[in-house]
């Protein structure tokens, strides 16, 4: 028989909505709770293995659309009743009317993270914490206790791709969600995916939302400045190909080639074997830039003595030759 109805019916009821997703039907809601028909689960053969294996399917079902921190909450119990471990993952899917296969190897946080679910992200993450402070902790020797260790499993966790819960951030262009795995759960920003080799920051750059490259930008570390992708472009190589008709592209483009300090992203440096090439890249870089903007990189590189007349402030290949001289 079907479970009787619950409060929490309404629970799950607003945990499956949002964001564009499809909505789950009161039924499916209602087999949230495990009372689970035969129209559900054969139960003809291997009964109580079937039922088991039924409940455990239909809970991943609810588990990857639960957008709801409360409702995820009575899921992990319910998982754990049955031995469903919260980190599974999800599997690959085709659709069929794009024709276009899904990455496969999703945690749950990576598709919260995705949705720009900050409360659900947060949840897990948390619950995950506990859990190997808990696997830490379980031999119950207070004078070998380890110390608590920032950087879950589900924080080292990767898809098919080798992409982190951090990608799945900017892939939905969630800027709460990528300032919180920063700042609380101190995620390493300049992590690359196994497909093309791409920070976060790098990979901001595709979505062309400022605000959010911007937020990416101010919580990496200066090195993810100077790293390269599989293809062998940096932030600034990738920044420099969208910004032109951009000013607030060109802007932050400045801001990031100020903060690499001389040599730009490339850390280019006289004596080099490849120093040519770098020039050539960095000067392409300086050259999409307003005078303005490279007039801000002089001053941030303390080199404005290095402009001898107002006329200087107007030649916009003098303010390049002043930047690239600045070579280390």
């Amino acid at each position: 028989m079907r479970a009787a109805a619950s409060d929490k019916s309404v629970l799950f009821r607003s945990s499956f909505e949002g964001k564009g997703r499809r909505k789950r039907r009161a039924t499916a809601i209602n087999r949230s709770f495990y009372g689970i028909d035969d129209e559900v689960i054969d139960r003809d053969t291997d009964g109580e293995n079937r039922c088991i294996d039924g409940k455990r399917k239909i809970w991943m079902e609810d588990y990857f659309e639960c957008n709801n921190a409360e409702a995820l909450d009575v899921l992990l119990k319910i998982g754990k009743s049955f031995g469903v471990d919260y980190l599974v993952r999800q599997a690959r899917e085709i659709d069929v009317d794009d024709v276009q296969w899904s990455v496969g190897g999703k945690t749950y946080a990576m598709v919260q993270a995705e949705r720009g679910n900050l409360k659900t992200l947060r949840r897990i993450l948390e619950h995950d914490l506990k859990e190997e402070e808990e696997t830490i902790y379980e031999n119950g020797d207070e004078s070998n206790r380890l110390p608590r260790r920032r950087g879950s499993m589900m924080l080292r966790a990767r898809d098919d791709n080798g992409s982190f819960v951090q990608h799945y951030a900017v892939y939905g262009e969630s800027i709460t969600c990528v300032e919180m795995l920063a700042r609380e759960f101190e995620c390493d920003m300049c992590a690359v995916d196994e497909l093309d080799r791409s920070t976060t920051l790098i990979l901001s750059v595709f979505t062309a939302n400022v605000e959010l490259i911007e937020s990416v930008f101010e919580h990496s570390p200066i090195e993810s400045l100077y790293m390269r992708d599989r293809g062998n472009a940096t932030v600034a190589g990738h920044l420099a190909q969208i910004a032109y008709g951009n000013e607030r592209i060109k802007r932050l483009l400045a801001k990031i080639i100020a903060r690499a300090g001389p040599g730009g992203c490339g850390q280019m440096k006289r004596g080099m074997k490849n120093y040519l090439a770098l020039r050539k890249e960095f000067d392409g870089q300086l050259q999409v830039l307003t005078n303005e903007d490279l007039v801000s990189i002089i001053n941030e590189w303390r080199l404005s003595n290095k402009l001898r007349s107002t006329e200087d402030l107007m030649n916009k290949q003098t303010l390049i030759q002043i930047l690239l001289s600045a070579t280390p």
